[in-house]
């Protein structure tokens, strides 16, 4: 019988064969032609853009008081560098605990930005359901409000699949942050294999898991923190029964990024997994 233990290590750690180094080589080479790979003029504007914004956020941060901090962390696909041509490059802009949130970030940063003769567009969300250090560090949720800590989630979830992953949305659907967790649960499962052959495990893994929804995660649900916050568990939270598909995020407090996936999207995400792993057993 297989141990808590047993489920976080690797199913094998085989190395690639002589045939996989050659695979690999035709899968970069598709995905050139394909245009997913940025060039380094869009990898240098990026750069430039972020160290724009975080000039931008210094204005702001002095015109509250001199003395305060605030600081920009990227998260998602950039900071993981998996992003591609045109994909957003998701910020998190933390400052001192007694910013308002409605007054000072949707207020004064908003006007500073407003302003700027390079910002085109500017659309604030301010009722989403996350407001558009070591920030490993569950202690700095504390005295914070739900809100906040789902935030600093984006940079703590981010860097926690960059730290245990080896060798480092549209409604319904799997988005970016649920492919990332499914492909890092993989890449934990086979350490040492190359990009084909973790793209050939990917459907094999998910088709053979079609029977959701036992969670997918990345390390051990933390429940024992003292700090108060909700956190993803099917046996206490009756909500929580409902999900259908469950994609764990590792950091505290772990939620479940997938708890929007219906029945129907459910099933075609089923049956397009297991198409995906019959056509790579026909190239195999």
């Amino acid at each position: 019988m297989a141990t808590d233990i047993d489920i976080w290590q690797p199913v094998s750690r085989s190395s690639p064969d002589k045939i996989d180094p050659l695979e690999n080589r035709e899968l970069e080479k598709f995905l050139t032609n394909k245009g997913v790979f940025e060039s380094r003029e869009e990898s240098s504007k990026r750069e430039e853009v972020l160290g724009r914004l975080d000039q931008i956020v210094k204005m702001w941060r002095e015109s509250i008081v001199d003395e305060a901090n605030a600081k920009l962390f990227t998260f998602g696909s950039y900071r993981l560098g998996v992003h591609g041509p045109g994909a957003d490059i998701d910020t998190l802009c933390v400052g001192p605990i007694y910013a308002s949130r409605s007054e000072d970030f949707f207020g004064g940063l908003q006007k500073i930005l407003s302003e700027m003769p390079e910002v085109e567009e500017l659309h604030p969300i301010t009722e989403g359901y996350v407001p558009d250090l070591d920030i490993s560090q569950d202690s700095i949720l504390q005295n914070l409000d739900p809100k906040t800590v789902r935030s600093l989630n984006g940079c703590r979830v981010t860097d926690l699949i960059l730290r245990l992953v080896p060798n480092v949305k549209v409604s319904g659907f799997l988005g970016g942050i649920n492919l990332a967790l499914l492909v890092a649960r993989v890449c934990r499962m086979y350490p040492n294999a190359i990009t084909s052959m973790l793209v050939t495990r990917f459907f094999r893994v998910y088709d053979q898991w079609r029977r959701w929804p036992p969670p997918v995660t990345l390390c051990p649900i933390e429940e024992g923190c003292l700090l108060g916050f909700q956190i993803w568990n099917s046996r206490t939270n009756c909500k929580d029964k409902l999900h259908r598909m469950t994609i764990i995020t590792p950091a505290y407090p772990c939620m479940n990024s997938s708890y929007n996936v219906s029945a129907s999207t459910l099933q075609i995400m089923v049956q397009e997994i297991h198409m995906g792993n019959g056509k790579w057993k026909i190239c195999r």
